[in-house]
């Protein structure tokens, strides 16, 4: 498990983080108006990643032409403030590593005291911000029987990782000796 925090570059930072993943990227915003960041999202999607997106509904939100952006995705929901103010600013990648803090993604973010948190590693702490992630889309009309099930098949593949990588290590070690 491997824990960083940062302040700065912090669209970059996510723009990275997006183009790493591999087979998914759950988001969960309350404002995200940063265009570099949504075009990262659609070369991600258009190479075969699933992308499910909630977000406010919100007129900063809802003034932009994402009409081109959200077809490419997976899923893409309106939170309606009255359902409840969606204010969370989460993603997680390949249910591995999850990515949070007060930065929305949105260029006035760039020029706020914000920050994120990546986390890597952490399956468990994964799970809760998937299940969060999906609580909410159960509220705005989310239906999925096989989430669950993709949750406990990256357990499952990030567990061999670690016993593969420990193995190695370990065999190094004898050989060494």
């Amino acid at each position: 498990m491997n824990t960083q925090v940062f302040f700065d570059n912090l669209s970059d930072l996510v723009i990275n983080k997006i183009l790493t993943a591999k087979k998914s990227i759950h988001i969960a915003l309350a404002w995200f108006t940063h265009r570099d960041i949504w075009d990262a999202l659609v070369l991600q999607a258009n190479q075969g990643v699933e992308i499910y997106l909630l977000l406010l509904e919100d007129e900063i939100n809802t003034d932009l032409e994402i009409k081109e952006y959200i077809k490419t995705f997976t899923y893409f929901n309106w939170v309606p403030p009255e359902k409840r103010m969606l204010h969370h600013k989460f993603c997680i990648i390949d249910y591995f590593e999850v990515i949070t803090g007060s930065y929305n993604w949105s260029y006035r973010g760039n020029s706020n005291y914000e920050n994120l948190l990546i986390v890597s590693g952490d399956i468990n702490l994964c799970v809760k911000y998937v299940s969060e992630w999906e609580k909410i889309a159960v509220l705005v009309g989310y239906q999925s029987e096989y989430q669950y099930e993709t949750i406990q098949l990256a357990t499952l593949d990030y567990q061999i990782t670690s016993l593969e990588i420990e193995k190695s290590i370990i065999e190094k070690q004898i050989n060494e000796y």
